[in-house]
C-alpha cells in the first residue's frame, strides 16, 4: 500500500511551483527515455487550477512499449525513479519520486501512447480544467475522502472512483478538444435520419476506431463544408454533452472558425433538440449588464460572488441559441439578481480573455440602473455587494474591466443616467 509523507496528506490551494515542477521532471524523463517516450504531459490534481490538491505531481508518459521503459529502469532508478511494481497493470508501469528538499512527490505513470488509459488521463485532466461545476464537485469529495482516509492512499484513490467512472465519460470527448482528427461520414449532407427521418443540413460521421460509450464509434458534426463527402480531416473545437444520453457529440471544423456555444446549439438544433444538451466549446460566450445606482456617496455597482468559481463578477451567463446578446443579458439579470432592468442604448463594451489553455471566453456588458430590490439565486450566488469603482476594479478578476467601468462612469455623467 502506498503512504504519503504527513506534509503530502493535505490539500493545498492550487500552487503555480506544481506546474513547474512538473516541467522540470518531464524534462527529467525526456533526456532518459529517449526513443521510448512519445509524449509527456501532467495531469491529476496538481495540473487543474480551480482545484486543491496533495503535493503529488502526476505525470502520464505516452509510450511505444513497456519492453522499452523496462529496458531502461536502471537508468531511471539511478536518477529516482524507483519502480513500483506492484502498483504497475497490463495498462501502465508505475514510478515514484521523492524529494527530500522539499515536501513533493512525482508520481510517474508509463502508458501506451494513445491507448484508452491514456487518453482517459489527459481527457479528464481536460474536463476539469474547462468545467468548473465538475471540478468544483470533485474537490469537495476529495475533501470528504481525505479527512475519512488520512494516510491510506490507496483507500482515497479507490474511494474517487465513482465520481471518476462517472467523468471519464466526459472525459472522453475532452481529449479531442482541439484535436484535428479523420472524420468518416456515413451521413452526408441531405442524407436522411434512419430513426426520425430528418434530412442533415451538415456532413455527419465519426472517428474510426474510438469507441463512445454506447459501443458505437464516436460521432462528429462536421461545419464549414457545404457539400456532401465521404472523409475529412477536420479541428474538433467543441462538446456536446448530452445529459439524457449515455454518449457525448464532438464537433469539428474544415476551416480556421471557431464558433461559440450557442452558434454551436443553433446550427445542430435540428437533431439535438430531441436531447438535453451543454454545448462546451474553445470560444465560450456570456452577455451581462452592469447594474449601478447612485446615492449620497456616488456611483456603485453591483456585484455578485459566484459559488463555484468563488469570484465576484456583474450579473452575467452563458448566451443561449437563438438569443440576441440583449435577450442573454437581461435574462441572466433576471434569473440571477430578480431584476427586470432597461439597457441604456449607445453602451456595449466587449471583454476577451482565456479560462483554460484551451477556452477562450467572451463577454459583452450592456449597462443598467437598479430600478428594484435584489433577490439572488442562492443555488448560484452566496453573497451581492454595492462597491464604487475603486472596489469594483479591485474584486473583479480581469484588470480590463477597470477601464470598463471607468467607461461606464462616463457614460451614467455624460449621459445623466440617474
Amino acid at each position: 500500500m502506498l503512504e504519503l509523507k504527513q506534509e503530502q496528506q493535505c490539500l493545498l490551494p492550487h500552487n503555480p511551483i506544481w506546474k513547474e515542477k512538473a516541467k522540470e521532471t518531464a524534462a527529467q524523463l525526456w533526456e532518459i527515455l529517449k526513443g521510448c517516450a512519445i509524449d509527456i504531459q501532467h495531469i491529476g490534481s496538481t495540473s487543474v487550477s480551480s482545484v486543491k490538491a496533495k503535493s503529488i505531481i502526476d505525470i502520464a508518459v505516452g509510450i511505444k512499449s513497456f519492453e522499452q521503459v523496462l529496458s531502461l529502469k536502471h537508468r531511471l532508478e539511478e536518477k529516482g525513479f524507483m519502480h513500483q511494481r506492484e502498483n504497475d497493470s497490463h495498462r501502465q508501469l508505475f514510478f515514484i519520486k521523492n524529494s527530500d528538499k522539499d515536501a513533493f512527490a512525482c508520481h510517474i505513470h508509463m502508458l501506451i501512447f494513445e491507448s484508452k488509459k491514456w487518453r482517459d488521463f489527459i481527457g479528464f485532466r481536460n474536463y476539469l480544467n474547462n468545467d468548473t461545476e465538475a471540478a468544483f464537485v470533485y474537490e469537495k469529495i476529495k475533501s470528504d475522502l481525505t479527512k475519512t482516509y488520512e494516510n491510506k492512499i490507496d483507500l482515497y484513490a479507490q474511494s474517487k472512483n465513482p465520481f471518476i467512472l462517472t467523468a471519464v465519460r466526459k472525459a472522453q470527448a475532452y481529449y479531442f478538444l482541439g484535436k484535428t482528427v479523420r472524420v468518416t461520414v456515413d451521413r452526408p449532407i441531405g442524407s436522411l435520419h434512419p430513426k426520425r427521418g430528418f434530412a442533415y443540413p451538415i456532413n455527419y460521421g465519426y472517428i474510426e476506431g474510438v469507441i463512445a460509450p454506447d459501443g458505437e464509434e464516436m460521432d462528429v458534426y462536421i461545419l464549414d463544408e457545404d457539400k456532401p463527402c465521404a472523409a475529412v480531416d477536420a479541428k474538433v473545437t467543441a462538446i456536446i454533452n448530452r445529459a439524457d444520453d449515455v454518449e457525448d457529440k464532438l464537433v469539428a471544423t474544415t476551416k480556421d472558425i471557431i464558433r461559440n456555444q450557442a452558434e454551436i446549439a443553433e446550427l445542430t438544433h435540428f437533431q439535438e433538440k430531441y436531447y438535453n444538451t451543454k454545448v462546451t466549446s474553445m470560444s465560450q460566450k456570456s452577455c451581462g449588464v452592469i447594474v449601478f445606482r447612485k446615492n449620497e456617496q456616488g456611483i456603485e455597482f453591483l456585484l455578485l460572488f459566484q459559488k463555484n468559481s468563488q469570484t465576484w463578477s456583474f450579473p452575467k451567463g452563458h448566451i443561449e441559441a437563438f438569443e440576441t446578446d440583449e435577450q442573454a443579458a437581461l435574462r441572466e439579470t433576471k434569473e440571477e439578481t430578480g431584476l427586470l432592468v432597461n439597457l441604456f442604448d449607445g453602451f456595449c463594451e466587449r471583454l476577451f480573455y482565456p479560462i483554460s489553455d484551451l477556452i477562450q471566453k467572451e463577454v459583452v456588458l450592456f449597462l443598467a440602473k437598479c430600478t428594484g430590490k435584489v433577490t439572488i439565486d442562492k443555488t448560484e450566488i452566496e453573497k451581492y455587494a454595492w462597491v464604487d469603482k475603486k472596489t469594483a476594479t479591485r474584486l473583479l478578476l480581469h484588470k480590463e474591466y477597470e477601464n470598463i467601468l471607468a467607461k461606464a462612469c462616463d457614460f451614467i455623467t455624460s449621459k445623466g443616467c440617474f
